[in-house]
């Protein structure tokens, strides 16, 4: 079933890949009839698909064509709504039975294991850990295979529209990020080791003080234990927030790299003198890049 439901995910995708597609390369046209509408006439598809569906004028083939455009995003965003439900569905699904598989193992453990490790690992385990786990990396790792596919098919027929352009743009963009990438991701990873540390010394110091809470009370140690809770609390909120302002700046990256790369294409395609097709070219682009950018910042969340 988990195999089936993988595959299925995967071939959702790649479905949405191909509609993310068709409307990106749907813009170009577009733009080229509202800048010069002799291109309807002059382009051979475009007039075959006017006389198809009886469209007197240029106003009435730009109001179809506009609608067409729509619905291909209606159809991409409903799509990419239910992959998104699907996704979450598949890896709550999983979570629940890695939880039942590791309480069961733990359960049919000797007697002999209990007296030999603190039991509040145990519980930390199945309430928080396996969150972590399915939350931090099982989650992420299946939405970044499927915005993956979306990307890799989208990048492909650019690169098959203008190979010089698209690769410009690919390698700017992947040796800024990628060297941002790297110096975050090892803050995080460092982080992360560090606040699964403190969630175990918190769980421990919870675990302890309702165990022997007679105790406690007896000898009145609220304060001591207070004190044992209080720090690695603060550090494990504190190494929680800057990850979460930490793991936000590829997102700023990647808007500023964007604005960056459009203008940088406009002035470029000037230079190269690509004259009336500078408008229609830049709108491919700037349309593609407004459907990869969520996608990117997906993939490297």
């Amino acid at each position: 079933t988990d195999k089936k439901g993988f595959f299925l995910i995967i071939f959702l995708t790649f479905i949405l890949g191909l509609i993310e597609l068709t409307s990106i390369f749907s813009i170009m046209p577009f733009i080229s009839i509202i800048v010069n509408p002799e291109y309807l006439n002059n382009n051979y598809y475009l007039s075959e698909i006017k006389k198809y569906f009886s469209l007197d004028n240029t106003n009435s083939f730009i109001i179809f064509f506009g609608s067409l455009i729509l619905f291909l995003n209606f159809l991409g965003n409903l799509l990419n709504a239910f992959v998104h439900w699907y996704i979450n569905v598949f890896v709550y699904k999983f979570n629940e039975t890695f939880t039942k598989k590791l309480f069961s193992i733990y359960l049919y453990q000797p007697y002999n294991f209990y007296t030999k490790i603190n039991t509040a690992d145990l519980k930390k385990n199945l309430i928080s850990e396996i969150n972590r786990i399915v939350n931090g990396q099982v989650l992420p790792l299946i939405v970044a295979i499927s915005k993956a596919q979306i990307l890799i098919v989208i990048i492909i027929f650019l690169t098959l529209y203008n190979t010089t352009i698209t690769l410009l743009i690919f390698i700017f963009f992947s040796v800024n990020y990628g060297i941002v990438y790297l110096i975050v991701r090892k803050k995080l990873w460092t982080m992360g080791t560090k606040s699964t540390f403190y969630l175990s010394e918190i769980y421990k110091v919870i675990n302890h003080a309702f165990l022997d809470i007679k105790y406690l009370k007896l000898m009145r140690y609220e304060d001591k234990f207070l004190n044992k809770f209080n720090i690695p609390l603060k550090s494990y909120t504190r190494d929680n927030a800057i990850s979460n302002i930490i793991s936000q700046i590829p997102k700023y990256l990647i808007e500023f790299l964007s604005f960056a790369i459009i203008i940088s294409l406009a002035i470029f395609l000037i230079l190269l003198g690509y004259g009336a097709n500078t408008m229609a070219t830049l709108s491919l682009y700037a349309f593609a890049g407004y459907k990869i950018m969520p996608i990117i910042q997906q993939i490297f969340e």
